[in-house]
């Protein structure tokens, strides 16, 4: 195995990415209408920090929040590779999410995963997020630290 790495994700990760097929089917619903890489390019270009992981040379995760009002958004896509790495990526995480609480404190610290992704509500749950079903969606419920 590889080490894995973090850098400052760019737009076109986005393209670079090879999304497991759950992560790339919640992309395509996401925005209706448009591809899951251009709703993470998006994703990347708005977003208060993005970063790109990668195991050696290789795209496996793409990561990053955005702040707005009294909320943080954290999302990640990955690439199936993820799962070979997935102690040291659960790690990371919850660095990042200690961090995010301490430098905002008095946010919600939340978002949206997709009901069919039972890999990224696996992680989630893992991180100790709760979801619950998001009124007016059916595909999509809410997520959140307590």
């Amino acid at each position: 195995m590889n080490d894995i790495t973090f850098s400052i994700a760019e737009v076109v990760d986005a393209y670079r990415i090879q999304m497991r097929p759950s992560d790339l089917h919640e992309g395509n619903i996401w925005v209706p209408g448009y591809r899951a890489q251009d709703v993470l390019a998006s994703s990347i270009s708005t977003a208060t920090e993005a970063f790109s992981v990668f195991e050696g040379d290789e795209l496996i995760a793409i990561t990053g929040y955005y702040v707005d009002n009294h909320e943080v958004y954290p999302w990640m896509m990955c690439s199936e590779r993820v799962a070979a790495n997935a102690k040291t990526l659960m790690r990371a995480a919850r660095s990042v999410l200690k961090d995010l609480k301490e430098r905002y404190p008095d946010h919600l610290i939340c978002n949206h995963v997709a009901k069919a992704n039972k890999q990224a509500r696996a992680f989630i749950t893992a991180l100790g997020f709760r979801t619950v079903p998001c009124p007016g969606s059916g595909e999509f419920d809410f997520f959140y630290l307590p």
